[in-house]
């Protein structure tokens, strides 16, 4: 197929190289219109009411004013995440329209090196194929969510990777130093992201090493592997630097590393991890069909050929990058759906890119067929390719609109929700303060533009006990004046529940609403006057 490949190129295709910053355009195009439909963060939603956005924007607003993530707001996510979404704040304080564009450069990133990664194995210009197809299916996608994971954001640090080390294994290329860097900060990035995601990177520098080991080039394995770490150290430096001067270091290693792992996931055996990562992968990968058929392809195509790629350590790599992606994720005990957006993003790539190639050369073997020395002049295929371009693209727009599982929250008005109600109540007041009581953030911070005045602003999915303790000893001494809370089901005995609630607060309004297909209703308090 790559033989008939290279005969083909010139002949039959008179489309002139298409230059990287035209790609780079189109992909930008893509990922706003998709996202524009599948991110609660875009103009399109009234808001985007997922807890864990919620709680990335209010450390992020309180990091850009002066708060020590940790040490005062306490989460469990990686810094860098909440540093962005501090940048998104300075964008727009009340709402997620900074965030959207986090996530169209984001979704920019992923969908270029993911066409850069196909340009190694068909010409370039197909990509613009490819590209509408997999941000479709990528994220109108159940693992996609709401939209701002931790795992989006970190799709384009990944395909980077992938890039570099498809390229390496494919033409033979030596990455040298500034690569090796380069993906070592990349890699860094993850790190202060998301730790659990460092399989893939784990992985990465596996494949690199044992493949220089297996050629006897010794030293050259060893200097890369410092070169990575490098990399790893330089994104670092500079979160060190800020606990050091906060004084919280001590916060920032006992929270995100010692918590993390001790009082969120849950422990068990290595058979035992090994059994719930394979349980919960194999259970994902046959409810989504596409990624079913992705694998099947990238099986055919890359592994059990060499056709598409040559090399022990390249198909290696293939197995092993979601392998240590998926342990690392899933080795925990815990997971939600979103978890899974990270395999799936990187999973669909090489299947498409097999089925894509597959289809340029069938395409090519007709059209010699029919025509076999008939030229078609280069205005006619610009123009034939540009229509189907754009064709494509309104396709995959409109299968992201009828796949996305929350785009009925598009029809919602503000004023229906209660975050901008009880944020007009809280309005009347100069300068109000707000506890979200019991449940993750559900976005009131954010809507009121709110700046918590405690470090447990939420409750979160971790058994630290300090949360629900701080949280009542607030209540009790009456330390903030708005209260609100979440009930599910048919609950109407508001704040009986809550210590010392019912004795220093009064129930203003309670409010019905959907979220995440489930009934819940939000009720606000305000503190007694005296």
């Amino acid at each position: 197929m790559q033989e008939d490949l290279v005969k083909l190129k010139g002949v039959q295709d008179p489309l002139p190289f298409i230059k990287s910053r035209w790609l780079l355009v189109y992909c930008f195009i893509t990922a706003f219109a998709v996202l524009a439909i599948c991110s609660k963060s875009s103009f399109l939603y009234p808001m985007n009411d997922w807890v864990d956005a919620n709680c990335y924007f209010t450390v992020g607003k309180g990091m850009m004013q002066g708060q020590v993530v940790y040490r005062d707001l306490f989460e469990q996510k990686g810094v860098l995440l909440y540093f962005l979404h501090g940048l998104c704040w300075l964008v727009s304080n009340t709402t997620f329209i900074g965030v959207y564009f986090l996530e169209v450069i984001a979704g920019t990133a992923y969908l270029y090196y993911a066409a850069k990664i196909a340009g190694l194995f068909f010409d370039k210009k197909y990509a613009y194929i490819l590209i509408p197809i997999l941000a479709a299916l990528v994220y109108s996608s159940t693992f996609f969510a709401h939209g701002d994971s931790a795992e989006e954001l970190c799709l384009p640090l990944m395909a980077a990777g992938l890039y570099f080390l498809l390229r390496h294994f494919k033409c033979r290329d030596d990455l040298g130093p500034k690569i090796l860097m380069l993906c070592g900060v990349l890699a860094g990035c993850v790190l202060w992201i998301k730790f659990t995601m460092l399989g893939f990177w784990l992985a990465w520098m596996i494949a690199i090493f044992f493949s220089f080991i297996f050629q006897k080039k010794f030293r050259q394995a060893f200097l890369y592997c410092l070169y990575f770490l490098a990399g790893m150290v330089i994104s670092t430096v500079p979160w060190f630097v800020y606990f050091a001067a906060n004084g919280a270091l001590y916060d920032w290693l006992h929270t995100y590393f010692y918590l993390n792992v001790i009082a969120y996931a849950k422990m068990n055996s290595f058979a035992g991890m090994v059994k719930n990562v394979w349980g919960i992968v194999y259970a994902y990968v046959l409810e989504a069909k596409p990624l079913l058929i992705s694998i099947v392809f990238t099986l055919v195509g890359f592994i059990g050929t060499r056709k598409m790629i040559r090399g022990v350590w390249a198909k290696v790599s293939l197995v092993l990058l979601p392998v240590l992606l998926g342990f690392g994720i899933y080795c925990g005990g815990r997971s939600y759906v979103y978890y899974f957006l990270i395999l799936y993003g990187l999973l669909m790539l090489p299947g498409l890119i097999a089925v894509m190639r597959f289809a340029v050369w069938l395409i090519q073997k007709i059209r010699s067929a029919i025509n076999p020395k008939r030229k078609i002049s280069a205005g006619i295929s610009r123009a034939v390719f540009a229509v189907c371009t754009v064709i494509v693209l309104t396709l995959s727009c409109a299968y992201a609109y009828r796949y996305y599982q929350y785009r009925d929250f598009m029809d919602v008005e503000k004023t229906e929700l209660a975050q901008y109600r009880f944020a007009e109540i809280m309005s009347a007041d100069e300068n109000p303060t707000l506890l979200n009581y019991g449940f993750l953030d559900g976005g009131f911070y954010t809507v009121a533009g709110i700046l918590p005045t405690t470090k447990y602003f939420c409750k979160l999915n971790m058994a630290v006990a300090e949360i629900k303790e701080t949280q009542n000893e607030i209540i009790k001494n009456k330390e903030v004046q708005f209260v609100v809370l979440r009930y599910g089901g048919k609950t109407t005995d508001y704040g009986k529940d809550v210590p010392y609630l019912l004795d220093n607060y009064g129930f203003i309004e309670a409010v019905e609403q959907v979220f995440e297909h489930h009934t819940f209703k939000y009720c606000l308090f305000e503190v007694k006057p005296g």
